[in-house]
C-alpha cells in the first residue's frame, strides 16, 4: 500500500487528482506504471472501513457480552448471599433444636452436685497446672 502512495506522490499527482478515476489511471500507464495502486488504494479504504465498522460490530458485541456477564456474576452473587442466610437461618433452627431436644430437668440437688463435682476438678487442675509452672521455672533456671 505504502509502495502505491509513493508512487502517487513522485508522479507529482495533487490531491484533487487523486479523485479522477480514468485520467489517473490514463497517466499512470503512459509512464509505464500500473493501474493497480490507484485502483487498490481506492478498494482498501473501503476495506479498511469495513473493517473498521466490522471491529466496531464486534466491540459492542463483546459490551453486551460483558454486560450480560456482569449481570449473570451480580445474580450469582445475590443468589449466594441469600443460600448463605439460608444456611446461617437452618443451622441456627437445627442448633436450637439440638439443644431443646438435650435439656432435661433437672433437681436442684443434682445440680449442686454437679456442681460442686465440676468445681473440685477445677481446682485439680488449678493445682496441677501450679506444680507443673514450678517445675518448669526450676528446670529453666538449671538450664540457664
Amino acid at each position: 500500500m505504502t509502495s502505491g502512495i509513493r508512487a502517487r506522490l513522485r508522479g507529482g499527482h495533487s490531491k484533487g487528482s487523486m479523485s479522477g478515476s480514468n485520467v489517473e489511471e490514463t497517466s499512470e500507464q503512459t509512464r509505464g506504471r500500473e493501474t493497480e495502486p490507484t485502483a487498490r488504494g481506492r478498494g482498501r479504504k473501503d476495506k479498511s472501513r469495513d473493517a473498521l465498522a466490522n471491529m466496531e460490530a464486534r466491540l459492542a458485541k463483546v459490551e453486551l457480552a460483558m454486560a450480560d456477564t456482569r449481570e449473570g456474576l451480580d445474580l450469582i452473587e445475590q443468589g449466594m448471599e441469600k443460600g448463605l442466610e439460608d444456611l446461617g437461618e437452618q443451622i441456627q433452627d437445627l442448633r436450637e433444636r439440638v439443644l431443646v431436644s438435650h435439656v432435661q430437668p433437672v433437681s436442684h440437688e443434682k445440680f449442686m452436685s454437679f456442681q460442686g463435682k465440676v468445681l473440685s476438678m477445677l481446682a485439680s487442675m488449678e493445682s496441677r497446672i501450679e506444680t507443673l509452672a514450678t517445675r518448669m521455672e526450676s528446670r529453666d533456671q538449671e538450664v540457664r
